[in-house]
C-alpha cells in the first residue's frame, strides 16, 4: 500500500474530515488532501506527528505492515493522544515579522527625532508678506522715567515712581 493510501485510510479509521487532521497538525487542508492525492508527500516531521497522532511507529506509516504481521498489542491500546504538539511554522515568520515592526517604530522614531531637531534649530524665516520676525532675544530694554510721561487725556493722574 502506498503512502498516500495509507494515510487516507489511517485518517477515515479515525472518523476525521481533512480539515480536523490539517487543524491536529497545524497545515492546510490542501496539504493533506495533497498528501492522500500523491501529488505531495508530508516532511518528516508532519510524519513523525502524523504516527504519533495515530499511534503508530514511523517506520509502518511509511512502509506499511509486512505480509502476515499483526499489529502489536501496544498500537491498538494506544489512546488517541489529545494534545499533540504540532511543528511551529509559524514562528520564525512571526519572528520576521517582529524585527520588521520593530525596525520600523525604529525608523519611524529616528525620523521623528530629526523633523524635530530640525524645526528647533531653525533660524526663524522671512514670511512671505515681507514682515521681519523678531526673535525676544533681540529687543532691548529702555527704563522709562514715568514723572516725564505727560498725560494727553486731560485728567490729572499721580504717579510715583
Amino acid at each position: 500500500m502506498d503512502l498516500k493510501d495509507r494515510l487516507m485510510e489511517l485518517r477515515r479509521e479515525k472518523g476525521w474530515r481533512q480539515d480536523e487532521l490539517a487543524l491536529k497538525l497545524n497545515v492546510t487542508r490542501q496539504a493533506v488532501s495533497k498528501w492522500e492525492r500523491g501529488a505531495a508527500v508530508p516532511s518528516i516531521d508532519n510524519l513523525v506527528y502524523i504516527g504519533r497522532l495515530y499511534g503508530i511507529p514511523l517506520d509502518e506509516l511509511v512502509n506499511g505492515r509486512p505480509q502476515g504481521e499483526e499489529p502489536p498489542a501496544t498500537a491498538a491500546a494506544v489512546a488517541e493522544p489529545e494534545n499533540i504538539l504540532a511543528p511551529q511554522r509559524h514562528r520564525p515568520m512571526r519572528l520576521a515579522v517582529a524585527a520588521v515592526l520593530a525596525g520600523c517604530i525604529f525608523l519611524t522614531g529616528v525620523a521623528a527625532g530629526i523633523m524635530i531637531g530640525s524645526t528647533a534649530l531653525r533660524e526663524p524665516g522671512r514670511p512671505k508678506d515681507g514682515l521681519t520676525i523678531i526673535s525676544q532675544d533681540d529687543l532691548e530694554w529702555e527704563d522709562i522715567d514715568l514723572t516725564e510721561v505727560q498725560d494727553w487725556t486731560g485728567k490729572t493722574t499721580n504717579i510715583v515712581p
